[in-house]
């Protein structure tokens, strides 16, 4: 991989009824978080996590996302490079 090539990671997550824009909030502060959308379906919003070190990117995940009070479910895909 090219050194300036970032990973991808996107989030799935689901929240506590009516907490949704309290969350958006403080996932816009996660500096590697580029995009997020609330969405409709079985999860509430969708994130797009960008970074050059995969697992950096794993770690955003676990130590700042999952403690979010108000995050009842997360399901995580990384993007494979084809």
């Amino acid at each position: 991989m090219n050194n300036n090539e970032k990973d991808i990671i996107f989030v799935l997550i689901e929240v506590f009824p009516g907490h949704i824009e309290e969350v958006i909030r403080e996932l816009k502060k996660i500096d590697n978080v580029v995009e997020v959308n609330a969405v409709t379906g079985v999860f509430d919003i969708i994130i797009k996590i960008e970074d050059t070190n995969i697992n950096k990117a794993i770690d955003t995940v676990v130590h700042e996302i999952r403690v979010i009070e108000s995050i009842k479910n997360t399901e995580t895909l990384i993007t494979l490079k084809m």
